[in-house]
């Protein structure tokens, strides 16, 4: 299983898609932290070209992500084109969205009798609905067969490029790319069809002596049990503590197991990591003031943190306020404060280790030691 709940994944990663006039065109879905998979014949309708053309258009489109707070807005151009019977396109966002989770693809044969969901904005419905159903077979064509389930929402014009959920699998099995007019039989493209290995070269899953971070998410299994158990205490408590015998693993499992985790549930992060020569306060400074000032140049933040810095190592109130302050620009469910190899940090001087935001029921800070 995946160290972040399916059902998260998968609304995380979902893609509405809009004509330069602002009307709902369709679905696609995060298959990379900055590459959005959707059906070539729905970009060809945003961007008002025709469904046939050989050559990816070369204009930028607008989407956003329905399912995330706030509706965060992107736009995106088409770096891989296959029109016709393959109907894929994929497009890579200007920037990466905060909040957006690539999906887990899995195999799209031998899945008969298994149960799917999936999201799509049909006529009227411009915030979308989901159907669910049951997956058959393959057809001559190359598509898979899928069965809207009745009472429900037929899959039908709107719910093109849409990824469809194998709950079976915990994974995205293929993308929704055509239905029959009036009926509940529907079409997608299976998932061994959708990537470009030119746009998506392949990564090995394997990290060897490497720590994982949040982007080897996908790959990070096996420790389900632990992934639940820090994120409860993490959930409950204002400060936790993983400790460990070093190059056990504790970084990975909470970077790659329980960080994101948080992320899909509304939290923010700020990850803290001790630098030779730099006061523990000036580490906590420079991690806290991207949230406390998103819109500072590089140099002015670095000033900013430095200021930051010396208030906490002179004014016994600031860490109070600082931490009310990170509350109110932070995400909605609150905010982390991952602190990795602490041990380091334990050694300084006890004026240079102040921690903030430890005693809010919201601001949940995460102290690690070693990797």
């Amino acid at each position: 299983m995946a160290a972040v709940r399916g059902s998260d994944v998968l609304e995380a990663s979902q893609v509405r898609i809009y004509s330069s006039a602002g009307r709902v065109i369709g679905a696609g879905f995060l298959v990379a932290a900055d590459v959005v998979c959707t059906c070539a014949h729905v970009v060809a309708r945003a961007l008002g070209v025709s469904d046939g053309a050989e050559q990816a258009p070369g204009k930028s489109l607008d989407l956003d992500f329905p399912l995330l707070v706030g509706r965060p807005g992107a736009r995106a151009t088409a770096v891989s084109w296959r029109p016709g019977g393959a109907d894929v396109a994929l497009l890579r966002l200007d920037a990466a969205v905060e909040g957006g989770r690539p999906v887990q693809l899995v195999d799209g044969t031998g899945v008969w009798g298994h149960t799917f969901r999936v999201f799509g904005y049909p006529a009227r419905a411009d915030d979308g609905v989901w159907a669910s159903g049951t997956l058959r077979a393959g057809q001559g064509s190359g598509w898979l067969q899928m069965e809207a389930r009745e009472p429900g929402p037929r899959i039908e014009e709107g719910f093109s490029g849409a990824p469809v959920w194998d709950d079976a699998q915990d994974g995205v099995v293929g993308m929704t790319v055509a239905a029959e007019r009036g009926d509940r039989t529907a079409y997608l493209l299976p998932s061994a069809e959708l990537i470009d290995e030119r746009t998506l070269p392949p990564v090995c899953p394997f990290k060897g002596l490497e720590a994982f971070t949040e982007d080897d998410a996908e790959f990070f299994h096996g420790r389900d049990r632990d992934i639940a158990r820090v994120h409860t205490a993490v959930r409950g408590r204002a400060v936790t503590l993983v400790a460990g015998p070093s190059g056990c693993g504790k970084s990975s499992l909470v970077r790659a197991g329980v960080l994101p985790r948080m992320r899909a549930e509304g939290m923010s992060v700020s990850e803290l990591r001790p630098v030779p020569g730099v006061r523990a306060a000036a580490v906590l400074a420079r991690g806290l003031i991207g949230v406390l000032e998103p819109r500072l140049g590089e140099v002015e933040r670095l000033a900013k943190a430095e200021e930051l810095a010396g208030l906490l190592e002179n004014a016994d109130d600031v860490p109070t306020e600082l931490r009310g302050r990170v509350l109110a620009r932070g995400e909605r469910a609150g905010h982390v404060v991952f602190v990795d190899q602490l041990e380091e940090f334990a050694a300084a001087p006890p004026t240079s280790s102040a921690t903030p935001c430890s005693s809010s029921p919201r601001c949940r800070p995460r102290t690690s030691s070693g990797q």
